[in-house]
C-alpha cells in the first residue's frame, strides 16, 4: 500500500500539467533555499503539498521497501527545503495559509542556525501580513531545534 501511495505521489508530480510547473528555480544563494516562482496559488500550493507529502512518506518508508532507479526517490532534505523555498518565493496570502503546516514538518528537518531564521521570519512575515496565526508553529520548531534555533 506504501509502495502504491508512492507511485500516486510521483506520477502526479511527474505528468502535473505545464501551469503546475515553477516559472523559474535559482539555486540557493544568499538565501538557505532555493527560489521557486509559481504563476498561481494553486501551483504554489500543489507543489508544496507534494514535497510535503514526500517528506512524511519517506519518514514513513517501511524498512522491507527499497526504491531504486527510476524512482528512487529525491532526499527528505531536499523535499523540505523545496517546501521552504516554495513559501519563501510565493507571498500569496491564500498559499501562505496552507503552507504553515508545510513549514512547519519540513522545518523540523533543517538542522542549520541560517535555515531556522529564515523560515522563523518567514512565519512572522506570514502571520503580520495574512493575519494567519503562526506563533504557535514558530514555538514549536523553537523547542524542537532546542539551543540551535537561537
Amino acid at each position: 500500500r506504501w509502495l502504491q501511495l508512492w507511485e500516486y505521489l510521483h506520477d502526479w508530480y511527474q505528468q502535473r500539467p505545464a501551469p503546475l510547473h515553477p516559472i523559474m528555480t535559482i539555486p540557493s544563494g544568499e538565501s538557505p533555499f532555493p527560489t521557486i516562482l509559481f504563476s498561481n496559488p494553486a501551483a504554489i500550493s500543489g507543489n508544496q503539498l507534494h514535497h510535503t507529502a514526500s517528506i512524511l512518506m519517506l519518514q514513513n518508508q517501511p524498512s522491507e521497501i527499497r526504491l531504486s532507479l527510476p524512482a528512487k526517490p529525491r532526499s527528505i532534505l531536499w523535499h523540505a527545503r523545496q517546501a521552504c523555498g516554495i513559501s519563501l518565493s510565493n507571498d500569496h496570502h491564500g498559499a501562505w495559509t496552507n503552507g504553515i503546516q508545510p513549514l512547519w514538518i519540513a522545518g523540523r528537518c533543517m538542522s542549520h542556525p541560517s535555515e531556522h531564521k529564515a523560515i522563523l521570519e518567514l512565519l512572522e512575515r506570514i502571520e503580520r501580513e495574512s493575519g494567519w496565526s503562526t506563533r504557535w508553529r514558530a514555538e514549536d520548531l523553537r523547542e524542537f531545534w532546542g539551543d540551535l534555533g537561537d
